[in-house]
C-alpha cells in the first residue's frame, strides 16, 4: 500500500408552459396516462415525447418545473425550434409556440417534488443548440442516457440560483447521482452530493463535483452549503464494472474526509485527469490513465495496491 499525505502527482405561482409531470416508464399506449401536464404542452411524435419548453427570457433562460421528470428508452425531446425541424429521436416535428422572443441558451428542467429521475434514454434538444440541465434534489439516475444537440449537459442534486434572470449556479447539500451507461458527445457536468458510477461514461469533456458545495454555473466550487442526507463513504465511487472516459476528466471530492474510490477505469485523452480529493484516494486492482497529464491531489492515503496509474503521454 502506498500512503502519502496530501500528495500531488504530476503524471414562482409559479409560471411555465411547461411545469409538467413525465412519466415515462410504460410504453406510451394513451399519452394523457403517462404525461400529466400542469401548465403546458407535450405530446408525442412517434412514441417520443415532445415538450415545448417554456419561453426563453432575455437572457436566453427557459426554466422549466416538474413534479415528475422521467425519460424511457423511446427518448425524450426538448423543442427548441421556433419553426419545423428535423429531429434525430423522432424525424420532423412542429415548431414550438412558446417560443415568441426567441431559441432559449439554457434549458432548465428543475424537478420540484419528492421523486427521483430515472433517465433511460437518449435526451434531444431540436432546434438552436442549448445547454441542458436535469436538477432534482431527490437524486438521479442513469441507464442508457445521453444527450444529443446540447452545448452542455449538467445533470445535478442541486438547487437552481437564479439571479437577474441567469442561471447563477446550484446549491448542493446532498442527494446522488448514479451513472450506468450514458453517452454524450457535449461536456458534461455531474454535481451532487455523491456519485456512483457502474457503468460505462462517456463524454467529450467529464466534469464531476462531490460534496455539499455552492457551485456556479461554470462547474467550479465557490463555497460549501450545510449538508443534509446521507453521506457515503466515497463521494466518487466508481464500480469494478464501472468506467469513465473523456478527452478531459475532473473529479472534486470536497468534503473533509470523503473520497474518491475507483475499482474500474478512469480513462482521459489528451487533456488529461485531473483529481482532487478532500480525502482517501483508493485505486487498488483498478487503472488510472490518460494520452495527457494526471494530477492527483489527496488530503488523505493513496492506495495504490496492485492498481496502476499511467500517463501515456508522458512515457
Amino acid at each position: 500500500m502506498n500512503s502519502n499525505k496530501n500528495k500531488v502527482f504530476q503524471l414562482e405561482l409559479k409560471w411555465h408552459p411547461v411545469a409538467a409531470s413525465v412519466l415515462l416508464a410504460l410504453p406510451i399506449v394513451a399519452h394523457s396516462a403517462e404525461i400529466n401536464i400542469k401548465n403546458g404542452v407535450v405530446y408525442t411524435a412517434g412514441n417520443v415525447p415532445v415538450i415545448n419548453i417554456n419561453k426563453a427570457n432575455d437572457k436566453g433562460l427557459s426554466h422549466n418545473v416538474y413534479d415528475n421528470l422521467n425519460v424511457d428508452k423511446n427518448g425524450l425531446i426538448f423543442n427548441n425550434s421556433m419553426t419545423e425541424s428535423n429531429t434525430v429521436l423522432a424525424g420532423k416535428i412542429q415548431g414550438n409556440s412558446n417560443l415568441t422572443s426567441g431559441t432559449a441558451k439554457v434549458i432548465l428542467n428543475e424537478v420540484t417534488s419528492k421523486n427521483a429521475s430515472a433517465i433511460n434514454g437518449m435526451m434531444e434538444v431540436a432546434g438552436d443548440k442549448a445547454d441542458l440541465i436535469i436538477a432534482n434534489p431527490n437524486g438521479i439516475t442513469v441507464n442508457g442516457g445521453g444527450a444529443i444537440n446540447t452545448s452542455k449537459l449538467t445533470l445535478t442534486t442541486g438547487t437552481p440560483d437564479i439571479q437577474n434572470d441567469q442561471l447563477a449556479g446550484y446549491s448542493v447539500n446532498g442527494g446522488t447521482i448514479t451513472l450506468g451507461k450514458l453517452n454524450n458527445a457535449s461536456p458534461t457536468e455531474i454535481l451532487s452530493r455523491n456519485v456512483v458510477v457502474t457503468d460505462k461514461v462517456t463524454a467529450n469533456e467529464l466534469n464531476v463535483v462531490a460534496g455539499n458545495n455552492y457551485v456556479n454555473a461554470a462547474g467550479q466550487v465557490t463555497g460549501s452549503v450545510t449538508a443534509a442526507g446521507t453521506r457515503n463513504a466515497n463521494s466518487i465511487d466508481v464500480a469494478a464494472l464501472g468506467g469513465m472516459y473523456a478527452n478531459k476528466i475532473n473529479l472534486v471530492s470536497t468534503e473533509s474526509g470523503v473520497g474518491v474510490r475507483n475499482q474500474g477505469i478512469i480513462a482521459g485523452g489528451i487533456n488529461g485527469v485531473n483529481i482532487d480529493a478532500n480525502g482517501q484516494l483508493l485505486n487498488n486492482t483498478a487503472r488510472i490513465e490518460s494520452s495527457g497529464q494526471i494530477n492527483i491531489k489527496t488530503n488523505g492515503a493513496l492506495s495504490n495496491v496492485t492498481g496502476d496509474i499511467t500517463s501515456v503521454g508522458l512515457c
